[in-house]
């Protein structure tokens, strides 16, 4: 998520702030992780009954390893809409850094290679994260 608490000084002194968290996706609905048979609930609300059974909800690691998870970014528009209305350099100047490690890459860290070792079953089931993080037979990390 991404929040901005801004004080200017001087003679304005006054502090406002913008909420740029993430969103849920828009086919978001309430009862979205609970499970039937049918998947019925996947595709709009329904009354998903035995929603509080554990035998009738999806596991933790299908639901997190999913998609219906994920949230919206809005980090992004966050940052955009604060240099815009506050900044003194462009969006492309402020991510021009970012940009330069993502084309370039970067040396990882101990930990993160073993999270990606850890992650290997989930990692496989992306074509997009095993492109960029598994080998080709996608039975290891890339590195």
């Amino acid at each position: 998520g991404f929040y901005a608490l801004i004080y200017e000084g001087g003679e304005a002194r006054r502090i406002t702030s913008l909420d740029a968290r993430e969103e849920a996706p828009a086919a978001f609905h309430p009862n979205i992780f609970c499970y039937d048979e049918d998947s019925s609930c996947l595709e709009g609300p329904c009354d998903c009954p035995g929603s509080s059974d554990p035998a009738r909800q999806f596991a933790w690691g299908d639901v997190v390893a999913s998609g219906l998870s994920v949230g919206v970014p809005g980090v992004v528009r966050g940052v955009e809409r604060l240099l815009k209305e506050k900044g003194t350099w462009s969006l492309a100047q402020a991510v021009a850094p970012a940009v330069k490690i993502a084309r370039e890459g970067f040396p990882i860290s101990h930990h993160h290679r073993f999270r990606v070792e850890y992650s290997l079953d989930r990692l496989a089931l992306n074509d997009a994260a095993s492109a960029l993080y598994l080998n080709a037979s996608r039975t290891g990390p890339k590195y």
